[in-house]
Order: C-alpha cells, then structure tokens, then sequence
C-alpha cells in the first residue's frame, strides 16, 4: 500500500462538505423518499454522510475477479476476509459480519490475485451486516460474503475492465467532455468495419443517479436511502446495421423495440421482463425463450427461461422526439449520410428541434437474457423505487451485456461511456457509434448536414 502523501494518493476526502458541494447537491435533486420494504439485494443503502476518509492511488488499476461475468473483490474488514461482489445496483456495502448492525471500521480493497496485498483503505467505514453470504448466478451458483455497493463507488469515476485482464480503476472524474471524447475518434472510418477496430471509439451517455427513499432492511429498522441507481435507454433487437451495404433512403428506418434499463454490475446474466420480450416476440415469431435455468439472487432461487438476443443496443438520450430506437436509427443515419443524403424529414427534424446524433453502444454477438415475470420482487422494487420520476424498468443490465465494453461510471458527473473491448472489437461483436453534433460550430458534427 502507497503512502498517503505518494502522487495520486488521496486523503480524508469530504462527501458532503457543504450545501454547495457538487456531489452533496446532486444528491439532494432526489425525489422526497417514500417508505418501502425491498428485499436486501435491491435496497442495501446507506443513510447520512459525514465524511469519507480513504488511501489509495487514483488512475491506478487493482486486478479483480470475475465469476460468471460477475466482477468480485477480496476484502479485509478488521482481521476478517470476505470475497464482495461489486455491484452498482447495491447502494450499501455490506458484510457478512453477524453483527446483525451497522459497524464503522476499516475497510481495505485487495489485490484480486495477491489478497495479501490492500490497494484501498476506507477509514471507519460503515458497513451493514449481510446476515449470510449471497448465492449469485445462474445455474451453477457461486457464494460470496459480501457487497461492495454504491454508499463507496459514488465518490467516485469507476472504471471495470472485464477483458483481457478484469480490474476496477478508482479516479476523481472522467475528464473530457462528451465532444471531446467523441473528437477522439475518426467517425468517417466507422463506414468501413476494418478501420473500424482501430479507432476504439467511445460512447457517452447521461446517467444521472435516481431512486432513493426510506426502506427497511431484512424487516428492520428503517434507513433514508440516497439516489444510487444508473438508468440507461436501449433499443433490444434492432436491424442489422452494415453500413457497407448502402441501399437508399430507408435502408436504416427505426426497429427494435426500445426499453429503460438499470445498470448492475452484480447480475453475470442481464434481466428482460416479461412484458418488453412479449413485445419482441409481436415483432419477431421465432424468438423463444428456453426453459430449465434456475437463477440465484442472493436471497432466493427461482427457475426462470433465458433467451440470446443477437443485437443490444444503448442509446444516448437527444431529443424527446424520438425514443432510443428512432434515435439509433437516426445516428447511423448521419454515419452513412455522406453517400446516402439525409432525408427532407430528416433534416427538418434537426434543423427544428436542434437535435444532435446519439451515442450508441452496440453488442452485434448476442447477449444472455433472464426472462422475469414483471411480478418480481427485483423488478417490482425498482419499478416502485423509480416511479414516477422514470419510466418502468424492463431490463437489469448485467455482466452478459457489459462484459463487451471498458466501463466508466462517472457518479460524480452523472454520465457513463462505454468502449469496445479490444477483443470484442476485434471479433466484430461490438459496435458504438460516438455522439456528434448538429450545430456548424460543433466538433465533431454529424454528416450530411447543410452549412
């Protein structure tokens, strides 16, 4: 472990210094909290903020595991050891402690492969009591005793890398703007999925934290939750997008069926509701789900389908005038527009309601789906956490999806990006198309449009 005072160490950081602080006032947009009762793996939060004191190197990557597409961290708490899931959809940390409480105490992140080696000391840290480890996974199910959740990543950008080598990277902020990561990158190569694999573009999408309310948990005393969940808009099942094969006006008209989805890094196999795969199955009569899977979520098992669906698109948000699947279809229509001009509809669209291109963040080699009943404990305690501030969740977005990208969450920013792995770059499986701009003066600007 660095010395505190060593570059890129950082001590004894306020989380809620003062009224004007930006991660104190973000917090406080949150809705007026309405009291609840959520199964432990939903609610897992943490009231107050006093101080948030740790020592560790910032930029600097810990190895970690990954189990089912699962990321997993050792840590020490005390003299004890616990193997934690690091899970975005848990806005508590938690330990299986037995100490049926709360307990401040030093929590330290380990090396993944070298345990013996501390990374990240959190000092008096509180952690909840987890009762009993957490059986996660889906058919063959896999034990940890802990949860390493929201109450510690939010103070900061947290980046994960689930291949080659799988590690979780700590830094105060992601420090470009959405133009200028998108500047990053050569768009007009994208048309060629050669090039393409060189350029390592990225997506930026607006995130900002939601939900939050008072919850009691495991039945006991009730705790005032802060805002932790990551929503995102996606479009499930869209066309097939070449955009060698330019066929003419309407080759990319909107598909797909666009759904809400919460990020949880702590689910290997995403969740699609019943409802929104109903849907996909109007549009398409062949896709069936398979039967036989049992999947475990801590505090229970269920048996449950799954289904593959071959395209899984993340959409920025742009313009109220279309939903994630018009926006996805309008960005890869500016991508092509220097050979296939934009449509008058189009560009009347643009040039009266000032909307820009979207981000998208494709996966083009199939993503894992667990079917659940809209009924469900984890889809009915998001819904109502959510409501009516967003729309209902259709999809837990999970390891199966992510697994494809480097992962930034910016907390402090309310914004996520994406970028290909190389391998699923390499392979062909992922495709983002980087945000682009409809005004003269912006860099980089959307193709086709007039000066």
């Amino acid at each position: 472990m660095g010395s505190g005072n060593a570059p890129g160490a950082r001590l004894a950081r306020p989380c809620c210094a003062g009224a004007t602080s930006e991660r104190h006032s973000r917090l406080g947009r949150r809705p007026r909290p309405t009291k609840r009762s959520t199964p432990l793996l939903l609610l897992l939060a943490l009231a107050g903020c006093d101080s948030f004191d740790y020592e560790g190197f910032l930029s600097k990557p810990i190895p970690i595991l990954l189990t089912q597409d699962t990321p997993v961290i050792p840590v020490l708490f005390g003299e004890s050891g616990f193997d934690a899931v690091i899970d975005t959809n848990s806005p508590l940390t938690a330990l299986a402690l037995g100490s049926g409480g709360v307990t401040d105490g030093d929590l330290r992140l380990q090396h993944g492969t070298q345990p013996t080696i501390s990374r990240f000391i959190f000092f008096d840290f509180p952690v909840h009591d987890l009762l009993a480890p957490l059986s996660l996974g889906l058919d063959q199910p896999f034990d940890v005793k802990g949860i390493v959740g929201a109450s510690l990543l939010q103070h900061f950008a947290v980046e994960l890398d689930y291949s080659p080598t799988p590690q979780l990277t700590f830094s105060d902020e992601i420090p470009d703007s959405k133009a200028e990561l998108a500047s990053e990158c050569d768009s007009s190569k994208l048309v060629d999925p050669v090039q393409a694999i060189g350029e390592h573009c990225q997506a930026t999408f607006s995130a900002p934290v939601v939900g939050g309310g008072l919850a009691g948990i495991n039945g006991g005393k009730l705790f005032d939750l802060p805002a932790t969940r990551l929503v995102l808009s996606l479009c499930l099942q869209p066309n097939v997008f070449d955009p060698t094969l330019l066929r003419g006006h309407g080759a990319e008209s909107q598909s797909g069926v666009p759904v809400i989805a919460v990020v949880a890094t702590g689910m290997g196999t995403s969740v699609v509701t019943r409802s929104a795969f109903q849907r996909l199955q109007a549009r398409d009569t062949t896709l069936a789900a398979s039967g036989g899977s049992t999947l475990y979520l801590g505090d229970g098992q269920q048996s449950v389908s799954t289904v593959t669906l071959d395209r899984v698109s993340v959409v920025s948000n742009e313009t109220s005038e279309l939903n994630s699947c018009g926006e996805l279809a309008l960005r890869r229509r500016f991508l092509i527009a220097s050979s296939v001009p934009l449509s008058e509809k189009d560009l009347k669209l643009v040039d009266e309601k000032k909307v820009d291109g979207a981000s998208t963040a494709t996966v083009t080699s199939g993503v894992r789906f667990v079917v659940l009943d809209d009924e469900a404990p984890l889809i009915q305690g998001l819904r109502k956490e959510l409501a009516p501030h967003v729309a209902d969740i259709d999809v837990v977005l999970g390891g199966s999806f992510l697994r494809h990208f480097n992962l930034r969450l910016g907390y402090p920013s309310d914004r996520v990006v994406l970028r290909c792995s190389p391998a699923a770059a390499a392979a062909g499986g992922c495709q983002v198309l980087p945000w682009c701009g409809q005004h003269k003066d912006i860099t980089p600007r959307c193709p086709g449009l007039p000066d």
